[in-house]
């Protein structure tokens, strides 16, 4: 839902960057490695950028937070 409204006010992503990353990894008996990508993205109408903040425990990656930043202002 969320996404929807995104792709409908800014458009659909026509291209799109890595322009941060940044990896923590901690060893031990609760290791555990985490990961933030930083993505540039142009889309239809706008500019966007979007974060993800990814975890992994054992053997799966889990997504746990999505941040997506862009002006409200811009086509109005």
């Amino acid at each position: 839902m969320v996404l929807d409204k995104i792709e409908n006010e800014n458009g659909k992503i026509k291209n799109d960057s890595l322009s941060t990353w940044q990896t923590l990894v901690v060893k031990g008996t609760n290791s555990k490695s985490n990961y933030l990508l930083t993505y540039e993205v142009d889309r239809d109408f706008s500019h966007t950028q979007e974060t993800f903040i990814m975890q992994k425990e054992n053997d799966t990656i889990k997504i746990e937070k999505y941040k997506i930043n862009f002006d409200i202002l811009q086509n109005k």
